[in-house]
């Protein structure tokens, strides 16, 4: 009894059932999946057209063979390893195929088939002996895949040009999302900042590094190590105008932009030496100053007596006598003259 008998014996309609099977081998013998089944002797019983595009010489020059189930898993692996194997290795790679497949319950592979390209092949043993075997076309696939892979590649390839960029900037520089997680940081940001490698790696928060910091008295600050991160942390988002910041590594101009994505660019200027010069410009400038009031007086008032001289007096008198034609009012001298004032004087 046959297995539409059977299912007929069990109360199934077997037109019903004659119907599904045949919507079913027309599905597989249509489909775009290699499908076919050998029987437990290893000959070809079932197959579709994909199966046979598979192996375009053995279904040509066997045709008939092929249809009276002549055909053996062995012949088919012949073509396959034929095209993979230089000639006096066939039989030999025929024959590991084979070995393989006799302990075979499921198994599944890539290959690059002649004909097909990439297929992934899955050949499973059923319960009465035969096996299954079903290939999928991965071309399309391998080649996303492999777009996939050259886009990284790419991606790392600028990365690392990037770096090598930031790396070579005279400056502290760092790249942060609009979340304030770390995305870049420069050769000299790692060198300023004496905290762990873990705390400044990629897509850890600024926020930790700052507070890694301001616990170790970097800021130089009495505010505690919460009040520097939120006031350091409201800078950063802020991106507002340049700002100086001392540390324990010196002064640094700080800038802080944001690009058109919404991720902020830290750029830090060390300006110690230029704070150092500016400090004894201005020493310099003030003592300048002193000296040159001092010469002044000098030459203003007697060294001796400290009163003001003859030439104090001609300059105080041209300026009184210029506002008093300018407003045209009167100007009284009054000259006093001491008896042997230059006896004493001298």
């Amino acid at each position: 009894m046959g297995r539409l008998g059977r299912l007929a014996d069990e109360g199934m309609d077997v037109d019903v059932l004659r119907e599904n099977f045949r919507i079913l081998r027309e599905a597989i013998r249509h489909s775009p999946i290699h499908f076919g089944i050998y029987d437990a002797q290893g000959h070809l019983i079932h197959w579709n057209e994909s199966f046979a595009e598979a192996f375009p010489k053995t279904f040509a020059e066997r045709a008939e063979d092929a249809e009276a189930g002549r055909i053996t898993y062995r012949d088919l692996m012949r073509e396959a390893a034929g095209s993979v194997v230089p000639p006096e290795e066939l039989e030999a790679e025929v024959e590991r195929r084979i070995e393989a497949g006799k302990t075979l319950t499921r198994s599944a592979h890539m290959i690059v088939h002649p004909q097909k390209g990439h297929m992934r092949i899955l050949r499973y043993r059923m319960p009465g002996g035969e096996v299954g075997a079903i290939g999928v076309d991965m071309n399309e696939m391998v080649a996303a895949s492999e777009a996939l892979d050259e886009a990284r590649e790419a991606a790392e390839a600028h990365r690392r040009r990037m770096q090598e960029a930031m790396d070579a900037l005279p400056f502290v520089m760092g790249l942060h999302d609009n979340e304030g997680r770390i995305v870049m940081i420069n050769r000299l940001f790692r060198e300023r900042a004496p905290v762990s490698e873990e705390v400044i790696e990629p897509g850890r928060p600024y926020e930790d590094m700052i507070r890694a910091l301001a616990e170790q008295g970097f800021y130089g600050t009495e505010q505690s190590a919460e009040e520097i991160v939120a006031e350091r942390m409201d800078k950063l988002f802020t991106a507002g105008p340049p700002y100086e910041s001392e540390t324990s590594s010196g002064v640094f101009a700080a800038y802080d932009t944001r690009t058109e994505g919404g991720d902020i660019i830290s750029c830090r200027v060390d300006i110690t030496e230029l704070k150092r010069v500016q400090k004894r410009l201005e020493e310099q400038a003030k003592a300048l100053a002193e000296a040159k009031e001092a010469s002044e007086r000098q030459a203003m008032h007697d060294a001796l007596t400290g009163l003001p001289n003859r030439r104090h007096l001609d300059i105080a008198l041209a300026r009184v006598a210029e506002e008093a034609a300018a407003t045209e009012e009167q100007v009284a001298l009054l000259h006093v003259d001491l008896d042997r004032f230059k006896q004493i004087n001298d």
